[in-house]
């Protein structure tokens, strides 16, 4: 069997991965496992800053009165031009709730209810303000000034919990007063509503006293202009001697009809020439010849010899006796029509004579008339003005005259626009704080800001707590996830986690390759990731397993593998074989129970680089990869020193050792950046899990099952 269908490559297994830019479901319910103590932290504080902010508050009561707005009142008279109702518009509306909420009819309520000597309105004032007023309690400004101000914030605060506002698709108007009292609540709600619909009926009345009075002296002056302008048209008739006949002066009323009949003649004359120009063209057509009973009679009469005629034909010849007489007889009659259509049109001309003579009469008339009228159309012109002033004189008496009858019946009927519907009631439960808005909204609040804590706690994080988060940006695969150990200084039997997890490893780079590279670099970026005792543990269960290992400590600088290994000072080592001071069986260390050799090092080494790039290092590879079956290169961190970087090229893969939690993202990345000019395979390695907080992050890693799996030993 095929040992990839066994052990799929983890890479290749996205098909169930969320797309881009999305969160699964899994992953969210991740998040939440993982930050729960925090977010449930971040609630709790919320909730009870909640709390103790509510048992803070002073309590506040909200009354409501509800009023009704009139827009369509019956009136027996129409006042709306003196004292104007409300319309049905919704700026009118938005300004009566301004009304309601407006200064006057503050201080009006203030006034009235006392509120200047109220407690919650103007409290006692410190003790530094009344130092204040002792002292200057003689001087009559300062007195004014402070009570000035006093009116101010009284005024300020009465305002500040009064609100109307109009119940939407009617009109309908609610006002509202908040106090700390319920019935005081309930007593100011009712008194504003109260206010308003009386200064709804002082502005009314004050409207109407005012304009009696504008009206009465008024009507007045328009009465003397009136009988001034009447007195001004019958002077003027007296003086020119004009006449008038239903409303028009006579001599108008002749040359307007005589104009009419003019127009009428010359209509006829037009007429009658156009029907004598007809007659002449197409005598046959005309109607006067096509109407006229002797025409048709004698048409009938050709039409019947016609027929005779066309009868004989077919017997006789032109010459014969009876041919001659029907030809004489149809010669005749066609004699006889053209005679009457000739007088037809003699008719017509007559006609047309006639008409011309009857125009010519009116037009010298009209002359003669025209000239006697010329007089009396100048003076008629300043008499239309005359009248015309007159004429407007009098509408307007006349209309105001109506008004003042209109205002003087109705004085003492006006009613309010407004009318209350229901009386504020004495509200039971505090409007403020609400409990069921604020405990509800404090969850969600906690909520948000629990999760967005987490969100930031987690942004902050720039490490990898994720193999799947590591593989897609680093772009290369994952052959193992090593837990943390709680003892480095052995492996025994509370670890066989670990020691799974290095078979796991092992296992996952030969089904990558086909087979075992035969030398591994061990590499990391920083100090501390566990890539030494990674190195030793590797090649301690790869020697267990009956291999042959060799472990070479690579790491010239600090020699981490060498100082843990070898308790005693290392004399010689690594450093001493490339130079050629000592042979390699010097230095070589063996370890009995598992059969791995081991290579140490000096710390220390000046010149690393130079030395691991050497041919004699080179040889050295060479010459044990025929004497093993696995080498080990332990290495210095990349970030640190660049060994690592000049001897990968002598290993046929990198393990790139990265911390769970701990190393940031940007310092693998620059690593991994510095290690792929070498060309050498590389496979990451994700070493000292914690595995109880590895489910929280990655359900689906191996780690995950460390917990559950700890104890199976098969």
């Amino acid at each position: 069997m095929n040992a990839a269908v066994l052990f799929p490559d983890p890479i290749a297994q996205t098909t169930h991965e969320a797309p881009p830019g999305t969160i699964s479901m899994r992953e969210a319910v991740l998040f939440l496992q993982r930050n729960k103590r925090v977010m449930f932290a971040v609630l709790v504080a919320v909730m009870i800053f909640t709390v103790v902010f509510v048992l803070s508050q002073t309590p506040l009561y909200t009354a409501t009165t509800t009023l009704e707005i009139n827009v369509n009142p019956e009136k027996v008279i129409d006042f709306q031009s003196v004292t104007s109702s409300i319309d049905a518009d919704e700026d009118q509306i938005i300004s009566e709730l301004d009304i309601i909420q407006s200064r006057p009819l503050a201080e009006k309520i203030i006034k009235q209810l006392d509120l200047e000597h109220d407690a919650e309105f103007n409290p006692r004032p410190w003790f530094f303000q009344r130092l204040f007023n002792w002292l200057y309690k003689n001087n009559a400004a300062a007195e004014q000034a402070i009570s000035a101000q006093e009116h101010e914030r009284i005024l300020e605060r009465f305002q500040k919990r009064l609100t109307a506002k109009r119940k939407p698709k009617s009109y309908i108007i609610e006002i509202a007063f908040t106090s700390r009292s319920p019935e005081k609540a309930r007593r100011i709600a009712d008194a504003v509503a109260e206010g308003y619909i009386a200064s709804q009926l002082e502005n009314k009345f004050s409207a109407m006293h005012d304009a009696n009075n504008w009206l009465s002296r008024k009507l007045t002056d328009l009465q003397a202009n009136l009988t001034a302008s009447e007195r001004k048209v019958q002077k003027f008739k007296e003086q020119n001697h004009l006449l008038e006949n239903a409303g028009m002066m006579v001599t108008q009323q002749q040359f307007s009809e005589l104009n009419s009949q003019l127009i009428l003649a010359r209509a006829a004359v037009a007429q009658a020439q156009a029907k004598l120009q007809n007659a002449k063209i197409s005598p046959d057509s005309t109607p006067e010849v096509l109407n006229s009973y002797l025409i048709q009679l004698l048409r009938n009469q050709e039409a019947e010899l016609l027929r005779k005629k066309a009868d004989l034909s077919t017997r006789y010849g032109p010459k014969h006796p009876s041919m001659i007489n029907i030809n004489a007889q149809v010669a005749d009659l066609d004699h006889k029509i053209r005679s009457e259509i000739a007088k037809i049109i003699k008719s017509l001309e007559t006609e047309v004579s006639v008409a011309s003579d009857r125009e010519a009469a009116l037009a010298k008339n009209l002359q003669m008339l025209q000239g006697e009228t010329g007089q009396d159309s100048r003076a008629s012109v300043q008499l239309a003005e005359l009248v015309r002033e007159m004429d407007a004189n009098r509408t307007l008496y006349e209309s105001f005259l109506t008004r003042f009858k209109q205002t003087s019946e109705g004085n003492g009927d006006e009613q309010p626009d407004a009318r209350i519907v229901s009386q504020a009631e004495t509200p039971r439960t505090p409007s403020y704080p609400r409990m069921e808005l604020v405990f509800p909204i404090a969850l969600i609040m906690g909520m948000f800001l629990a999760v967005l804590t987490a969100v930031a706690l987690e942004a902050l994080d720039n490490s990898f707590r994720s193999g799947h988060a590591l593989e897609q940006d680093i772009h290369l695969p994952i052959v193992g996830m090593l837990p943390e150990l709680a003892d480095k200084k052995m492996l025994h039997e509370s670890s066989v986690a670990y020691i799974e997890s290095l078979k796991s490893a092992y296992i996952s780079m030969g089904l990558r390759k086909g087979n075992v590279p035969q030398v591994m670099l061990i590499s990391s970026s920083i100090p501390g990731e566990g890539k030494t005792f990674f190195s030793y543990s590797f090649a301690r269960m790869l020697a267990k397993s009956g291999k042959k290992i060799l472990l070479i400590d690579a790491d010239l600088k600090r020699s981490q593998l060498s100082q843990r290994l070898l308790r005693d000072k290392c004399d010689h080592g690594l450093n001493d074989v490339i130079n050629g001071d000592v042979m390699v069986k010097k230095v070589m260390m063996k370890d009995e129970t598992f059969s791995l050799d081991f290579i140490p090092c000096r710390p220390g080494t000046g010149d690393s680089q130079e030395l691991l790039v050497s041919a004699a290092m080179k040889a050295l590879i060479t010459r044990m990869r025929q004497a093993y079956d696995h080498i080990i290169l332990d290495t210095a961190p990349l970030m640190a020193v660049s060994d690592g970087l000049v001897i990968a090229k002598l290993a046929d893969m990198c393990l790139f050792l990265v911390r769970w939690g701990h190393t940031p993202r940007q310092v693998v990345k620059t690593a991994m950046q510095s290690l792929l000019p070498a060309g050498t395979p590389i496979s990451l390695l994700v070493t000292r899990i914690d595995t109880k907080k590895l489910s929280a992050y990655d359900a689906g890693a191996a780690g995950y099952y460390y917990e559950e799996c700890k104890n199976y030993s098969g």
